[in-house]
């Protein structure tokens, strides 16, 4: 439940992505939070699916090639000892996801499967707050029961120039 324990933030799977792809005006504040949930702060919640959805930096995707190193960075995300909890897809979410999707036809939205499946698992994961890159998703906040906002950090502790791919990834 929120307030039990320590702060639990959800990510979109966009948020990794941005610090994977160095994303101008992104990759420092998204380094800033992992480094913030390394120490403690918080903890990042997000749904399995993000293993797929995270499956290929904009380099790889540019060029055709694909390279070991990006995927040893996407990995880290994921495996023990990562600050990253992922949570199972189950019936629940699903059925709310869906839920979801079909309360947002009507008027004359669009919510694609992996977007509803995200929305539906932090409140079941008892998260507290909802961070996307995806503008599009922040409308949902008062179906979903929680704030639904852009990531963004305090005094960031690292250098600008640092690209994704940092060592803060996995610890």
């Amino acid at each position: 439940m929120p307030g039990d324990g320590p702060r639990r933030v959800y990510w979109d799977a966009c948020v990794f992505l941005a610090w994977i792809n160095g994303e101008p005006g992104r990759v420092g504040v998204v380094d800033a939070l992992l480094n913030s949930a390394r120490a403690g702060d918080f903890e990042i919640i997000t749904s399995v699916i993000s293993i797929t959805e995270v499956a290929l930096a904009a380099t790889e995707k540019q060029s055709g090639a694909l390279s070991p190193a990006i995927l040893a960075t996407i990995d880290n995300l994921w495996e023990p000892p990562s600050r990253v909890k992922l949570v199972e897809v189950h019936r629940l979410i699903a059925v709310d996801a869906r839920n979801l999707m079909r309360q947002a036809t009507p008027e004359g939205l669009v919510l694609r499967p992996p977007d509803a499946i995200h929305l539906c698992t932090a409140p079941r994961a008892g998260c507290d707050e909802f961070l996307t890159y995806d503008p599009k998703l922040h409308k949902y906040a008062g179906r979903i029961g929680l704030p639904v906002r852009e990531p963004a950090s305090g005094t960031l502790p690292f250098e600008m120039g640092q690209q994704g791919g940092s060592q803060t990834a996995g610890e």
